[in-house]
């Protein structure tokens, strides 16, 4: 395989989704949203634990990245997973993470 033989698109709009990961506290989101379903911006914000400010920010991001959508009900706005392999990616990583924390305090 040469570099020609990569999808560049797709490559290119997976390193956008993941730039858009990159903040624990939008990680965070990503997999309570995951875990729980649909949630209103002021779960989000306990979760995030940040200012409301701060949490519309992140979720803009994680929105602009096609990761989230948002739906108003009432007058609440309720954010949902839009990318659901996300909650198994990141299950994943938190087992690998988890045998790789072991491993090194077993040392």
């Amino acid at each position: 395989m040469d570099k020609s033989d990569l999808p560049w698109d797709s490559l290119k709009a997976d390193c956008r989704i993941f730039k858009a990961l990159g903040h624990e506290s939008r990680m965070a989101m990503v997999y309570a949203l995951g875990k729980k379903g649909a949630m209103c911006v002021g779960d989000l914000q306990k979760i995030a634990g940040s200012s409301l400010p701060t949490v519309s920010r992140h979720l803009a991001i994680l929105k602009n990245a096609g990761i989230v959508s948002s739906e108003k009900r009432n007058n609440s706005i309720f954010y949902k997973l839009e990318i659901c392999c996300l909650s198994s990616l990141l299950d994943c990583l938190n087992a690998v993470s988890y045998t790789h924390l072991r491993a090194h305090e077993t040392r």
